[in-house]
């Protein structure tokens, strides 16, 4: 059921209070009482009226006596008059004086000696006073001074006080649980009901919604707004009446997936959350430089054999037996132990300290490290170096390691002739 407002004639919603564009009070029990106010139909009579009129023609009115207002006398005034004078006019209309009839004939009676007492003239409900004499008036005025009056000297004036406490801030209400605060809604601040953004005024208590706050509701709250509410037309579903019905345990299947879907990732995350852990143990740990106990080439030239590149000088160097670039040519080192080899560190080159010296031969521009484990296992590194004098550093973080291999891939040339690609030193550094 719909009803407009009285004043701006703006459609309204069933259970709105206040208009929502005028903020006028809307009063829903109007619709109510007009059937109880029709006057009702006296038993026996047809309800249509007379045949073939649509409606019962209206009662007619009823005779008034018209209302005369009496005439003061000139006695009632405190003026002088003769005596036995009557009052001029005509004669006052009225009700018939209450009393016996006179018998005989008319104009028969005792005679009348003057004139007939004027009855006092009433007002029909109330009692009728004269007016106040002019004089009566100005006794009841009041003198009015227009000086100010006076002040006294020893007058108190108010003591200072302190401020009062702080009014604490007015807490918006909640919106009842059968009504709740929809997304993009214009929130009350009186009381705290949700009003659609076209509204003005709220329709609950009238409150004006100019500084109304806007209702942003999460994603995860509208969605489940969305699954509760069903649209119009629609109805649940029957349940079934005979037969098996099989029982989905849809919860228990979604802790399933959940659990499937983590064992899953953890296991094949499982080699990044070892290596962060590793990490964390060398950062903590430290480091210490360790020696390798075997060191083998492929090829070496004649006075600088694989074990130059171990010796702990940087003006000595290995290099391959074949001028150039010493594409595929291999150093190898072994371990007595497996360690947790952590960082190495490669000085390029045939020296460290002079640099002409170091353009003359040619120096490694990329290596693979070929990391071998205790069990057998192999991992690939590749090291790419920058053709500058010094050694460089490259971060391995592999355990239990018993050997590794350095082949060049590609090199720098010299500036010498018959150049060699050479490397000066090469240190290794473990966890403690």
């Amino acid at each position: 059921m719909s009803q407009s407002c009285p004043v701006c004639a703006v459609t309204l919603e069933e259970g709105e209070r206040f208009c929502g564009e005028c903020g006028s009070y809307v009063d829903w029990s109007a619709n109510e009482s007009v059937d109880q106010t029709a006057e009702p139909v006296p038993a026996g009579a047809p309800a249509g009226g007379p045949p073939g009129s649509p409606h019962p023609p209206p009662p007619p009115p009823r005779p008034t006596a018209p209302v005369q207002v009496p005439k003061v006398s000139t006695a009632e005034r405190g003026d002088a008059a003769p005596a036995g004078t009557p009052p001029s006019g005509p004669p006052p209309s009225g009700p018939p004086v209450s009393g016996p009839p006179p018998s005989g004939p008319p104009g028969s009676g005792p005679p009348v000696s003057g004139p007939p007492p004027a009855a006092a003239p009433t007002l029909p409900g109330s009692d009728w006073k004269p007016p106040p004499t002019p004089d009566a008036l100005r006794a009841m005025a009041l003198p009015v001074s227009d000086k100010p009056a006076p002040r006294h000297p020893g007058a108190q004036q108010p003591a200072p006080q302190k401020p009062g406490a702080p009014v604490p801030k007015a807490r918006r209400p909640r919106p009842p649980a059968d009504d709740p605060i929809q997304h993009g809604d214009l929130v009350c601040g009186q009381c705290g009901i949700g009003n659609k953004p076209t509204r003005k005024f709220c329709r609950r208590c009238g409150t004006t919604l100019a500084e109304a706050e806007v209702a942003r509701l999460g994603w995860w709250r509208r969605w489940r707004a969305k699954r509760t509410v069903k649209e119009a037309g629609t109805r649940p579903k029957r349940a079934r009446t005979g037969g098996f019905r099989p029982r989905v345990p849809t919860r228990l299947l979604a802790l399933l997936a959940i659990l499937g879907v983590v064992g899953i990732g953890g296991y094949a995350l499982r080699s990044y959350a070892i290596d962060g852990y590793d990490t964390v143990r060398d950062r903590i740990a430290g480091t210490e430089e360790i020696n390798p106990t075997a060191i083998e080439a492929t090829s070496s030239q004649r006075g600088h054999g694989p074990e130059e590149a171990r010796d702990g000088v940087s003006n000595e160097y290995w290099a391959p037996a074949k001028a150039g670039d010493g594409r595929g040519e291999k150093l190898t080192m072994r371990f007595e132990t497996p360690v947790r080899l952590v960082y190495v560190l490669v000085t390029p080159g045939i020296s460290a300290e002079d640099e002409e010296l170091f353009l003359t031969q040619g120096r490694p521009a990329e290596l693979n490290a070929v990391v071998r484990r205790s069990d057998g296992t192999v991992e690939v590194e590749e090291l790419e170096l920058e053709d500058r004098i010094g050694p460089a550093r490259f971060g391995i973080g592999v355990s239990d390691v018993v050997e590794i291999t350095f082949e060049i891939r590609r090199a720098y040339q010299g500036t010498g002739p018959a150049s060699r690609t050479a490397i000066a030193e090469v240190e290794f550094q473990a966890r403690k």
